[in-house]
Order: C-alpha cells, then sequence, then structure tokens
C-alpha cells in the first residue's frame, strides 16, 4: 500500500496490498495489520501443536488455556462460569486477573485485532461489503456500538437462569477457534453465516453490536498504559489519518491560515472585492479536529476566482452552481505539512463562520461538540459521508441559534 502517491487507505485498496506500506522513500515493510494476522496465525500454531503433537508451550483454546502451565481465562468465559455455578473457583479469578490486567496495559481492544481469530474473516467480509456498498450494490446499515452491552448482560443473564454457558453456543470467536485447532464441526457454519451477514447486511456487525468479549474488554481501553497518540515531530503527512481519526488541536492551524489568506489575497487581488474566513474545527481552539485547514472566501465571480486558483495549483474536488471547493497540499510526492481547503462562496453564504463564532463563545457547545466527532469517528470509521451527515443535526442546530442570536 503506497499511502505517499496516492490517497490509499485501508478500504479504498486491494485487501491483499494492505499487508505492505512504502515509506516516505519508497522502501516496503510489513503493515500493522500483517502484524496483527501474523500474531493471530502463531496462537493458533501454538494451540494446534498442543492438541497435535504434544508440543506444551500454549495448551487448550482461546476461550481458556495454559500457557507453560500457567492458566489463563478469557474474561467473558470467567464471568459467565462465576453466573452459571456461582462458585468463585481460585484458579479461575487468578486466571482473569492476568488477563485482564495484561489488557489493562496494553489495551483491551488488542484482543480483537491481535488475538481473536474471527478478525482474519471479518476484515476480509468488511472490504467485500465496502466494495459492494461502494458500487450500490448493498445499503450499509449503522447501529447503535452500544448494543454490544445490553447482549453482554443478556448472556450473562441467561447463564445465571440457566446454570449453563449460553454464549459459548453463539461464540464466534471460539467457534473459529476450535475449528483451527481440532477440525471440522458443525457450529463452524453458524460463523459463516454471521460472515455473511456482515458482508451483504451489516459491516463487522458481530464486533460492532453483538460480541460480548470484546465489549468486555472495549471497558478497559479508558485506563490501558499503552495508547495511540500524534506525534508532530515524526508526522510525516502521509494524510492516511484523516479518513480514520481526529487529531489534538495545533495551534499553528491559525498561523497555517493567517499566512494562506495572504497567499490567497495576492492571487485574487485582481477579481474585485473577496473576504477570507478561517472555518471547521481547526479554527476553534481548544477542541480535536483533522489536520485541514478549512478557509471560506466570499467573492463576486467564483468561476473566475476557481480558475485563477487552479492556475496557482490548487487542486478542484467538487463544485456546483454556487459552490466550490479546492483543495492546496495533496501532492505527487505526498502530503505537505500544510493541507488546505479552500472553499468558493458566493457573499453571505456563511453559514459555517456562525458555528465557529458560536463554538468560540460557548466552550461547553464546544466540548460537546467534540465528544460528538470522537464519538462518531469511531462508529463511521471508515464512511467519513456517513460521519459528515451524522453531525449534520449538531451543526445545524447551533447554526440557526447563532443566527437567531445575532439579529
Amino acid at each position: 500500500m503506497d499511502k505517499y502517491s496516492t490517497r490509499c487507505t485501508v478500504t479504498k485498496v486491494p485487501f491483499l496490498s494492505t499487508l505492505t506500506v512504502k515509506n516516505a522513500e519508497g522502501k516496503k515493510r510489513l503493515s500493522i495489520r500483517a502484524w496483527r494476522l501474523m500474531t493471530i496465525a502463531l496462537v493458533h500454531i501454538l494451540f494446534v501443536l498442543s492438541y497435535r503433537a504434544d508440543i506444551q508451550i500454549l495448551e487448550g483454546d482461546i476461550s481458556g488455556s495454559r500457557i507453560l502451565g500457567f492458566h489463563l481465562t478469557d474474561a467473558f468465559m470467567s464471568f459467565q462460569v462465576f453466573a452459571a455455578t456461582h462458585e468463585f473457583p481460585i484458579n479461575l479469578i487468578i486466571g482473569t486477573a492476568t488477563i485482564l490486567l495484561f489488557y489493562v496495559l496494553v489495551g483491551g481492544r488488542a484482543f480483537c485485532g491481535w488475538v481473536c481469530p474471527y478478525t482474519f474473516l471479518g476484515e476480509i467480509g468488511e472490504k467485500i461489503h465496502e466494495n459492494l456498498a461502494a458500487k450500490k450494490i448493498i445499503k450499509r446499515r449503522e447501529f447503535d456500538p452500544k448494543w454490544r452491552y445490553v447482549f453482554t448482560a443478556l448472556f450473562i443473564a441467561m447463564s445465571f437462569a440457566s446454570s449453563q454457558l449460553v454464549f459459548e453456543i453463539f461464540s464466534v470467536t471460539g467457534i473459529v477457534s476450535r475449528f483451527v485447532i481440532y477440525g471440522y464441526f458443525h457450529a463452524i457454519w453458524f460463523a459463516i453465516f454471521v460472515l455473511l451477514v456482515e458482508i451483504f447486511y451489516s459491516r463487522r456487525g458481530w464486533c460492532r453490536y453483538v460480541c460480548p468479549i470484546g465489549a468486555t474488554y472495549s471497558l478497559l481501553t479508558r485506563t490501558n498504559a499503552v495508547k495511540v497518540s500524534w506525534n508532530k515531530d515524526r508526522c510525516d503527512h502521509c494524510l492516511v489519518c484523516i479518513d480514520t481519526c481526529l487529531v489534538p488541536h495545533d495551534p499553528r492551524w491559525g498561523e497555517y491560515f493567517r499566512q494562506e489568506r495572504e497567499i490567497l489575497r495576492d492571487l485574487l487581488q485582481d477579481h474585485g472585492e473577496i473576504k477570507i474566513h478561517h472555518i471547521g474545527s481547526t479554527a476553534v481552539s481548544g477542541i480535536c479536529a483533522k489536520p485541514i485547514v478549512d478557509i471560506l472566501i466570499e467573492c463576486s465571480d467564483i468561476a473566475a476566482a476557481k480558475q485563477r486558483l487552479i492556475e496557482a495549483g490548487y487542486l478542484l474536488m467538487n463544485e456546483s452552481e454556487s459552490r466550490c471547493s479546492l483543495n492546496k497540499g495533496y501532492t505527487e510526492a505526498g502530503f505537505a505539512e500544510r493541507v488546505f481547503h479552500v472553499h468558493l462562496r458566493n457573499f453571505g453564504d456563511t453559514d459555517e463562520t456562525f458555528f465557529r463564532d458560536f463554538l468560540r463563545a460557548n466552550a461547553d457547545i464546544a466540548a460537546q461538540y467534540e465528544a460528538l466527532k470522537l464519538e462518531l469517528c469511531k462508529r463511521f470509521e471508515f464512511d467519513r459521508d456517513a460521519y459528515t451527515a451524522a453531525k449534520s443535526e449538531f451543526v445545524l442546530k447551533f447554526t440557526r441559534i447563532a443566527k437567531e442570536n445575532s439579529k
């Protein structure tokens, strides 16, 4: 995957190409996805060696195992046992505590990405789903991820009431793990059914809305010692992160805007009166944003201004009868340190400035907006159109309030 010469992200390139990445110098290396999948494979190779060749390094399966004789137990499996038997065996408590401590340190989601055997199938299914959705063959369906906590409570309640480990009947994670280790058994058809649902109905539906294992470990993500962060000094400006996450506010964005404003004024000095505004989240101090500076230009001749900017090297993104958007910073050699989206508008078409000013004047509303964006970024990780649409209600509501207050 060459993320420097094209706008490559996981959803926009062939699946196999995501197993390698090119750095800024053009050298290939294994991607994080490749390392994740190899780790999943290694874990299950050790399980298979234990069962088939009696090489006792890692015994058991993904639900319960022993590593060099030390017991390890999946946390949700243990909670089911506690609920079903009404007992608390000391070995189970020690094994569960060990696993929980590990994921507190490295992050609960590490299980889903680096250990769960269904991940490989789910990611292939996700790629197929995205391809079908892009061709309008199927519809994208999104639900509230909090449903997985409802299912978690439901399975625990059923275990308590029935004295059975009810979830193990349906656990796609356990089914796939045991299929790999022990061979064919009929339950694998349920896992295939789940995969088909994810392909044709809802992307990663099991993982995002049902799986209580992932739900249990997700509760540890806020306390884990290892966190993903954005390092300004080491950033090489590939901008792939723009499609998947937001970054903390950078005070340099305001200066980037002011410098670009002067460049735009010089370029458009022969095009009559113009007004240039810094808009978007990069214009609101203290809230996270995508690292792109949005600039709105009010002008009397959008077509002429567009042509002048294109001649100066700006790239046309989209246009309509009364609006036009261009970008600067997308280059054949990669992405520049400073990236701008420039929006040409008729005079008075400036709703974004009302919203910006309202957020600047109301820190509590700005904090609500940031929290909403972070939640939506997780829910619509690979669907930027859905992400934008979902936050529109909030934006329109407070834009309307801001315009009414300005009268």
